[in-house]
Order: C-alpha cells, then structure tokens, then sequence
C-alpha cells in the first residue's frame, strides 16, 4: 500500500516489527502516511518467562509454541524468547504448529516432560489466539 500512496493515512494493526518490516523509520517517529499499533512487542516474551519462573521455580523447559505458517512473526518472537530465557536458567523449546492436530500432539508430548512449561506467542491461528 506505501508503494501505492504517500498522502493517503494508513494505519496498520498487528504488525510484529513495523520497523524492521520497512512500514516506519522508528516507532518513536514512525514517519511518512503510516502509522499503526503493536499487539505484541518481542521483548515481552522476557516477561512472560520470568512470570513462568516466578509460579513455577523448577521451570528448566518451556515449550514456544505458535503459528509457523507466519514464519517471521514466530522466529522473530521465539529468537526474543531464546535470549531471554537464558538468564533465567530455561531452555525454549520451538513448537511450530499450523493446525488443531498439531497443537493437540504437541502438547501431548510436552505434557510428559518435568519442570516444563508452555509459552503461546502471538498467532494468527484461532485455536491459539488467547484473549
């Protein structure tokens, strides 16, 4: 829509990185005719981990669970969560699902680990999004 337009005010919704997506030159001053919100910031994931600790102390493995069929969305978060979860002595385990059947095997399998837990990021997928 930029390419099409530079008066017309556009405002985008649900963009993961509208800076490193090329939409604006800085959240701070986004610049030009677009404009838009954020539902979720990376680096939030840093503290749904530490809430994940904080009620779950022996947490050593956390299952990232999210629609892989938005590939940049899912490895622009579950990069955020991988370096978050370091300092707080867990690992992250990628979970890309894109359908109910791999959500149900996917926890399936997860439930069966110890000291586990389960971080849904951001999806497009209906039985993912969490309200």
């Amino acid at each position: 829509m930029r390419r099409e337009t530079r008066t017309i005010p556009i405002v985008f919704l649900r963009v993961s990185d509208p800076v490193g997506s090329g939409f604006v030159s800085s959240l701070a001053k986004p610049s030009g005719n677009l404009t838009g919100l954020l539902q979720y910031e990376p680096g939030i994931t840093g503290k749904w981990l530490a809430m994940l600790k904080e009620i779950a102390p022996r947490i050593a493995n956390v299952a990232f669970m999210a629609n892989e069929q938005d590939a940049y969305a899912y490895n622009y978060f579950l990069q955020s969560a991988k370096t978050a979860a370091s300092p707080l002595g867990i690992e992250v385990v990628p979970n890309p699902v894109s359908n109910d059947a791999e959500i149900e095997r996917s926890l399936a399998a997860f439930a069966q680990l110890t000291n586990a837990g389960l971080l849904v990021g951001p999806s497009t997928l209906p039985s993912l999004i969490v309200i």
